[in-house]
């Protein structure tokens, strides 16, 4: 399936980009206004954002340019040609085939944010070429009782094992994601997504690193 992309007017130049940050949406303009603006404060800005919104929307591809203009973020803009409704996955499978083109991929969502040194600290590892995954810790800033752990801003130690990091506390290789696939479209798509890259690891090693800090606001 080909999406329709929206190029950037603010190429990364030097240095190149290093990750593609695949931004999975539907209507959320409130919540990729704080994305946005939340990566637009980076003290690392080796990085793009490729916003896929899921079915066509002209609110949406409004709301992006209007932001790439108030951010100077580098902002590719895609939509699916019909909705999924299946939490993002298939945006962030589309994506991964046709638009990611950065030596390392980040998958989260619109209603997620990042700390200000998010990419200072998380893609400092991938100087090392053996390393293929970096994963940070999070904290959950919605209310609901039923999250692990309870309770608004919960703290979450993360660790890469299927339902102990959610997909926006990790950064994958490009090479190592395409490999293994974005395959699954139900609502633990990234913790099967997360077992089978473990599963890919035993047969071509990599390193995994855990940096030891909170980079990322779940919500």
């Amino acid at each position: 399936m080909n999406l329709p992309a929206q190029a950037s007017d603010d190429p990364c130049g030097v240095p190149p980009c290093l990750l593609d940050i695949v931004v999975a949406t539907y209507e959320q303009k409130f919540w990729i206004d704080t994305l946005l603006n939340a990566l637009a404060v980076q003290t690392r800005r080796d990085f793009r954002v490729i916003v896929v919104h899921d079915g066509p929307s002209f609110r949406s591809r409004a709301t992006v340019d209007d932001l790439r203009r108030h951010t100077a973020l580098d902002i590719v803009y895609a939509e699916t040609p019909e909705r999924h409704h299946d939490w993002g996955h298939s945006p962030r499978a589309h994506a991964l085939a046709s638009l990611v083109s950065s030596p390392c991929v980040l998958f989260t969502n619109a209603d997620n944010y990042y700390v200000p040194r998010f990419a200072e600290f998380a893609l400092e590892p991938f100087d090392d070429p053996a390393v293929g995954v970096v994963n940070f810790d999070m904290v959950h800033s919605h209310t609901r009782e039923e999250s692990m752990p309870p309770g608004p801003y919960g703290y979450f130690k993360t660790q890469f094992l299927p339902c102990q990091c959610d997909m926006g506390a990790f950064i994958t290789r490009t090479d190592i994601a395409r490999a293994v696939g974005f395959n699954h479209r139900h609502n633990e798509a990234d913790a099967a997504f997360i077992g089978e890259i473990n599963a890919y690891r035993r047969t071509r090693p990599f390193s995994i690193v855990k940096v030891d800090r909170v980079l990322f606001v779940h919500n």
